[in-house]
Parts: C-alpha cells; structure tokens; sequence
C-alpha cells in the first residue's frame, strides 16, 4: 500500500508537470476582410522582426499580428499579370526577401520597403519560380519542371550567375 501510494503520488507530479508544459495555440485567421490582398496565401514567412510575410496570388503581404500592409512589385518589367502572383519566398539574414512569381524572380527589402527585378543570365528569365532557398550570396530555385538551378547573386548588377542545374529533381 505503501508503495502504491508513492506511486500515485509521483505519477501525479510526472502528469502535473507535463500538462503545465502544454503549449495553448490562439489560431486566428486571416482573410479579404483583414486586408489580405487575395485569398490564397502560397507562402508564409516570418521576418527577424516578428513580422509574417504572405506570399499570395496578388502581392506580398506583411501581417504585424493587428494590420496587414500590402505590397504591389510595380517595377519596370513587372507589369505583367502574373509579377505579383508569388509562389514561393525565402528571407536572407539581411531581411531581403527573395520572391519567386508566375514570371521570375525579384526581391524586397523590408528595411526600404522596396523591390528590385533580378535578370536571370539563361533560359529561365520570365518563367514561373515554385522554389527558393537563399544560401548567403547563392540561391537555389525549382523552376515548373522541377529542374534545381543554382545561381550566385550579384546585387550591384541585379543579377543571377548561373552556376549549376540539376535535371528531374525536386526540392521539398
């Protein structure tokens, strides 16, 4: 009996302390009426600031857990339907955020608030992006036929340097 209750009593601390480690998640959604720019959010990322970035079918949101600000790439070239339909995002130590849209690739710096077009220097300039990992100066990006390029970036010519391709593969 003795034994038992020594028993009972640790297993009652062991329960006591895993249920006060229990994470609570408060979910909130976020939707047109918020100030989200379109419906469908394909990529979502968070800043060293705090802030979430979306990356929706129509322009890059930023959500600061209260407002959505909402942010148009209206550069020169971009005017195109699909510049603004982002499919994938990767943020760089330096806050940039690397977009991949339906036609190309460009950047936005959170600190300026500002996008720049990036030309890519082979056949995969204007076409749809789906991945990105950002690896200090490189970048890797998953184009629709799901072949890997790897690219160095040079920012002063706004430019991607292809470095390698690999054929059939896919980024997870």
């Amino acid at each position: 009996m003795k034994h038992l209750f020594l028993f009972l009593t640790l297993l009652l601390g062991i329960y006591d302390q895993v249920y006060a480690t229990k994470n609570n998640y408060n979910f909130q959604y976020i939707t047109l009426n918020e100030g989200l720019s379109h419906a469908d959010a394909n990529t979502i990322i968070k800043d060293n600031k705090g802030f979430l970035w979306i990356g929706t079918y129509s322009g890059l949101n930023r959500f600061d857990g209260i407002h959505i600000k909402s942010y148009y790439n209206n550069l020169e070239g971009a005017e195109r339907p699909n510049a603004n339909r982002i499919l994938d995002m990767d943020i760089s130590d330096d806050g940039i955020i690397w977009i991949g849209s339906a036609y190309g690739i460009y950047s936005f710096d959170t600190n300026t608030e500002t996008f720049t077009n990036y030309q890519v220097k082979d056949n995969l300039n204007n076409k749809a992006i789906w991945k990105i990992i950002i690896q200090t100066q490189y970048i890797y990006l998953q184009d629709k036929n799901n072949k890997i390029h790897l690219y160095k970036i040079d920012k002063k010519q706004h430019q991607l340097i292809p470095i390698l391709s690999f054929a059939s593969a896919k980024m997870m």
